[in-house]
């Protein structure tokens, strides 16, 4: 079975680009759609070449997908929204919808404690 962490799929694919990655990751989604298929795309799309025009929307929409199915997933969150999304002049989210991702977080930390 393929393990869809973006690290191992790099490792088991290293010649194939996010393009085609994309394109397989989008019919493993299609058939079980999961938090990490959608994470890997993300990561596919963000770190490797070659680029793709819209890239940042691309994530944007598979992020919120991932957020329908774990509403604080904090790999999704910390990671990606704001790990990769803070201050970057390329954020493909509003400031309202950081700011209610922000509260989403801290919901999900307050449940930790």
């Amino acid at each position: 079975m393929i393990s869809f962490n973006f690290e191992e799929l790099a490792r088991d694919f290293p010649k194939i680009d996010s393009q085609k990655m994309y394109m397989f990751l989008m019919y493993a989604i299609s058939q079980k759609e999961d938090v990490e298929k959608h994470l890997a795309i993300c990561y596919y799309l963000y770190f490797r070449d070659p680029y793709i025009v819209g890239a940042d929307h691309l994530i944007r929409w598979h992020l919120i997908q991932a957020l329908k199915l774990s509403p604080y997933d904090e790999r999704v969150l910390k990671n990606w929204i704001f790990g990769v999304y803070s201050g970057n002049p390329d954020c493909p989210f509003t400031k309202k919808e950081l700011e209610d991702y922000k509260c989403r977080l801290y919901q999900s930390e307050s449940y930790k404690l």
